[in-house]
């Protein structure tokens, strides 16, 4: 059988990655947003703010919810945050490692066997729709 490219198959298949994120990430307090938001701050040394507007537009969230993230992230130890800056704890350091080791293989795994040729137009075919989506974001109003 072969598969057709729809809106709900692409839904099935990022309920089905966050599903094997969010295993990986049990037990630690941490959930989607701030995964989202440690990825920010290891991604660039970028004041606050930046960071925030990054993992907000990403996750398409209200950035008061980024705010709860890093909250939740300083609590853990897991970074520190002043006006300026956000920045990884030795602590966070160790943690993130161990669960980007444990992504890896997932990942690893899950790509195994499939063709280059393959991932390249899934890859041109998933940044086409999100461009697209995005854009549409930007145009349209929400319904009454």
């Amino acid at each position: 059988m072969t598969a057709t490219f729809t809106p709900q198959l692409l839904g099935r298949a990022e309920n089905a990655l966050r599903a094997l994120l969010l295993r990986t990430l049990a037990g630690s307090g941490v959930g989607y947003e701030e995964w989202v938001l440690l990825a920010a701050v290891i991604a660039a040394d970028a004041p606050r703010a930046e960071i925030a507007d990054r993992t907000a537009h990403t996750l398409r969230i209200d950035p008061a919810r980024v705010d709860g993230a890093l909250a939740t992230l300083v609590g853990a130890g897991f970074v520190t945050a002043d006006s300026d800056r956000v920045r990884l704890t030795p602590d966070g350091r160790r943690w993130l490692d161990a669960r980007r080791a444990v992504v890896a293989q997932n990942t690893a795994a899950l790509l195994d066997g499939v063709p280059a040729d393959d991932l390249a137009v899934a890859g041109r075919v998933l940044a086409a729709v999100t461009a697209r989506a995005d854009a549409l974001l930007a145009t349209a109003s929400a319904p009454s």
